[in-house]
């Protein structure tokens, strides 16, 4: 591809002149001088009587240079020759040249265009005749300025006389290829066979060569940029306008630049609010001049501080109710770290407000009606308690006294007498579990003896229905840690119900560990559970038959009295049942002495008694990983070097210094763990006042000896439950300490012996 093919402007170099005349243009002046200058010279400095003897001279050098022209000739052509090979190879030199400019003027990355000093286009490359859609021809000598409009806030125009200006600035010569005068500017770009303009940015940069001064213009096709750039903007522009929140800008000094919709009321356009200030704004909606007094003071403010600043204030107006806002201040830093703007948002929280206080209104009054219902209760409770004590005392007599045949009147009357009693105490149960007033007094409870317990009260009704209820212990000796009132409200009301809706085989209570967690499965061969129901069963006063004519009594209280006493605990039941075919309903609670891993816990034992280390070792064995230790010194050592869950310390055992607080401060100091391993003092004398001196002195929790299983159980359960002994378990157990019962009995019995 020939370079500019279409450009007749360049024209071709003229010829250099021919050998002959070079030598020409050489030797004539020589010849001149040698043939008139010179004679004349002589002729004109010499007197007449020379003359002749001059001019026999002259013809004597006239001869010599004849009998020398061919050695002149000769030399004129060689020089001649010489500066054809000089002109040859400076013209191929600005050929070379040329075609390398066109080259890279044709490789250029983009639309580039050469202007001469009229802005008038002298050369023009591929990509720039395929941008302005016109041929090179339709180009040539126009000014590229009549191709192009303004678009924004520069124009063409404005970038020429930029750049000439620069160079009247400057030095007449060439500029340095960094110090070259430039320009840019964006523009419209119309194009004759797209009736959509493009839109360009036009750079411009000044150069000098032969004598002559240029611009090299390069146009970017901006027009899918600009339009990624205005769907951008629209989006960021509808995104802060439809924000449920009021949003302006202002300038630093509290001129307002834009707001949002929700910064205007109905009868303000945010046109209207533009450089504004709040003074302005106030005295157009009828507001207190305090309002833009705040507002100027808290902005200042952020300005100062150069943070977010946050305030609230209320905006009364005559014709409209309170506004309680949420004002924000956020200054605006620039590349300069200079703040060229704050920003100000809103949030309206009258509703909010509204709502909270509505809220706490609805709260009184509910506290209101449960400070009633309990009252109610507790009348209820009095009113029918107290007949129903009497009725049942008086069929207990009446037993006794009357005559055979009457007996069953009588089991009618305490049959139905129990039963108002067990639905007063169901209501009573749910009243509590709702309003988390049932009393929770945690202990260290084995699950196989409280499941003996209910059974060994149920197995009367089982076999006067014919019914079998056994017990299956996978795990014997599976210890939680929970209210023993409310276990036993659980089970009498899980085994109770399988007994109740059992009419043939019978019911079975299984019981194992598993990792954490001890379960237990009340399974029975009864009617079962629709499907459908199940979701509704531990609903309060939820039956599956609801009609009067059902065939079981029952408030149905029971299983969601259950379900919330487990929640309470730290459990949970669920149910697996099928119409016809029985139920299984399954407990779960968290073990007492084992670790979310199903680890027993580690405890350690300061005992120097070998006699008393075997009784609670006995004890202890199978439940924790015991470690003993026969010194108080021994005892810090271990705890240096192992993490123990708890600590049982043998009162006996004191460090030199004599009190009771000596080896606590110094255990402390040994073992290095933040909050402390609990420790618990066995004591060896349990007398009164003990537990709270123990307490002063630093201990977590007590036990007397001599030791029974379940104190000290109780002992390590509450440790290991992070709870102290001595010391409240519930807010409403303040005034007594946990094991004080344990400490009485303790006494009874050494008085008794």
């Amino acid at each position: 591809m020939q370079p500019f093919p279409s450009n007749p402007n360049r024209e071709e170099q003229s010829a250099s002149p021919g050998i002959f005349v070079r030598g020409a243009v050489v030797v004539a002046p020589v010849a001149f001088a040698l043939a008139v200058v010179v004679p004349g010279v002589v002729w004109a400095g010499a007197p007449r009587r020379r003359f002749r003897a001059a001019m026999q001279g002259a013809r004597a050098m006239l001869d010599a240079i004849l009998e020398a022209w061919p050695l002149l000739l000769a030399a004129a052509g060689v020089l001649g020759a010489v500066l054809l090979a000089v002109a040859g190879y400076r013209r191929h030199r600005r050929r070379q040249r040329a075609e390398r400019f066109e080259v890279l003027f044709e490789a250029a990355p983009g639309p580039l265009l050469l202007l001469d000093e009229d802005r008038r286009v002298r050369e023009a490359n591929a990509s720039a005749c395929e941008l302005m859609g016109r041929p090179f021809d339709r180009l040539r000598g126009r000014r590229l300025d009549d191709f192009l409009e303004a678009d924004g806030t520069g124009t063409p125009q404005a970038a020429f006389e930029e750049v000439e200006t620069t160079l009247r600035r400057g030095d007449e010569g060439t500029p340095a290829r960094d110090d070259a005068p430039s320009a840019q500017t964006d523009a419209r770009l119309g194009r004759p066979d797209d009736e959509t303009a493009r839109q360009v940015r036009l750079r411009l940069r000044a150069l000098t060569f032969e004598g002559r001064r240029h611009t090299a213009a390069t146009l970017q096709d901006m027009t899918a940029v600009k339009k990624e750039y205005a769907f951008f903007e629209g989006f960021h522009r509808r995104t802060v306008e439809d924000l449920p929140i009021e949003l302006a800008v202002l300038s630093p000094e509290g001129t307002y630049l834009y707001a949002n919709p929700q910064a205007c009321p109905d009868e303000i356009a945010p046109q209207w609010l533009e450089e504004k200030t709040d003074f302005d704004l106030c005295r157009r909606l009828g507001l207190h001049p305090e309002v833009a007094l705040r507002r100027r003071s808290h902005r200042r403010r952020a300005l100062q501080e150069r943070r977010r600043v946050r305030f609230e204030e209320v905006l009364s107006r005559r014709d409209a109710p309170p506004r309680h806002v949420e004002r924000f201040y956020t200054p605006v830093f620039g590349d300069d770290s200079e703040i060229h703007a704050v920003v100000t948002y809103a949030l309206d929280r009258t509703d909010q407000y509204r709502r909270e206080d509505a809220l706490e209104e609805a709260e009184r009054a509910a506290e209101e009606y449960e400070k009633m219902k309990a009252t109610l209760l507790r009348n209820l409770s009095h009113e029918f308690r107290t007949p129903l004590t009497g009725i049942l005392s008086a069929a207990e007599v009446l037993a006794d006294e009357v005559q055979t045949d009457q007996q069953d009147f009588v089991e009618i009357v305490e049959d139905n007498g129990r039963r108002l009693l067990r639905t007063l105490e169901a209501m009573l149960d749910l009243t509590g579990a709702q309003t988390g007033s049932l009393d929770q007094e945690p202990r260290v409870v084995s699950l196989a003896e409280a499941v003996e317990e209910v059974i060994g009260e149920l197995a009367p009704e089982a076999e006067e229905k014919g019914l079998f209820l056994r017990k299956q212990a996978l795990a014997e000796e599976a210890f939680v840690r929970v209210d023993p009132a409310g276990l036993y409200r659980i089970l009498r009301t899980l085994v109770g119900n399988a007994v109740k809706f059992t009419e043939e085989g019978g019911i079975v209570v299984e019981i194992e560990e598993d990792g954490p967690s001890a379960s237990l499965r009340v399974i029975d061969t009864g009617v079962g559970i629709d499907e459908t129901y199940l979701p509704q069963l531990f609903d309060s006063f939820g039956q599956e038959d609801g009609s009067a004519t059902r065939a079981f009594e029952g408030a149905g209280v029971g299983l969601s009295v259950a379900q919330r006493l487990l929640a309470l605990m730290g459990g949970e039941v669920e149910v697996d049942s099928e119409k016809g075919e029985g139920s299984v309903f399954t407990v779960t609670l968290p073990l007492a002495f084992r670790d979310a891993g199903g680890e027993r816990p580690r405890v350690l034992l300061v005992e120097e008694n070998e006699e008393q280390e075997r009784i609670l070792r006995h004890h202890l064995d199978g439940e924790t990983r015991l470690t003993v230790a026969r010194t108080l010194d021994g005892a810090l050592e271990a705890a240096g070097g192992e993490r123990f869950a708890t600590v049982l310390v043998s009162a006996g055992l004191r460090p030199e210094e004599g009190t009771v607080g000596a080896f606590v401060e110094r255990f402390r100091e040994a073992e290095q763990r933040p909050g402390g391993t609990p420790l618990v003092a066995i004591d060896e004398d349990g007398f009164p006042g003990a537990p709270e001196q123990f307490e002063a002195g630093g201990y977590d929790g007590y036990v007397a000896r001599p030791i029974q299983r379940d104190a000290l159980f109780d002992a390590i359960g509450h440790a290991l439950a992070g709870n102290p002994l001595v010391g409240p378990v519930r807010e409403s157990d303040r005034a007594r300490p946990v094991s004080e019962t344990h400490v009485k009995e303790v006494r009874k019995r050494k008085a008794q012996a």
